[in-house]
């Protein structure tokens, strides 16, 4: 079930912690995707299952991680906890580590995910390749549906 956005936002325009499909730019959902021993996120269409439902986990202060609900010992993570443009979005065992810490900042209608391993300088890249850049444009935008 999709949620206005402005029904998923507190009062200071950020997300609460909840379960939602995260959206890129291009129109494709995050989708946990079994690979090997382990799991890979992807960009793919909606297909309504839970492999592209996530767990905002609140860190403290405006600091999250990102489960998937299908994986629940796993979370976003930047390769190597590299601040460098281009460092992979991976799936990767929950440590608390800096590569596995984001913050969510509203812009506009939609969201940036700005990445903990570049100190929260640096983006999630909403289309084409799940990586990490400093760009901040119309590829670094997305939406979150609460489910």
């Amino acid at each position: 079930m999709d949620i206005n956005i402005k029904d998923i936002i507190k009062n200071d325009g950020k997300l609460t912690e909840g379960v939602y499909t995260i959206t890129g730019v291009s129109g494709l959902l995050v989708t946990l995707v079994p690979s090997g021993s382990g799991y890979v996120f992807e960009l793919r269409e909606e297909n309504y299952k839970s492999a592209q439902d996530f767990k905002l986990e609140s860190l403290g202060g405006d600091v999250w991680r990102i489960v998937p609900v299908d994986a629940e010992k796993y979370c976003f993570d930047i390769a190597g906890c590299s601040d460098k443009d281009g460092a992979k979005l991976i799936c990767y065992q929950k440590n608390n580590t800096n590569a596995q810490k984001f913050k969510i900042e509203k812009d506009g209608d939609a969201f940036r995910i700005k990445t903990g391993a570049s100190s929260y300088k640096k983006y999630i890249k909403s289309a084409g390749t799940l990586s990490q850049t400093s760009a901040k444009d119309d590829s670094t935008l997305w939406s979150f549906h609460m489910i």
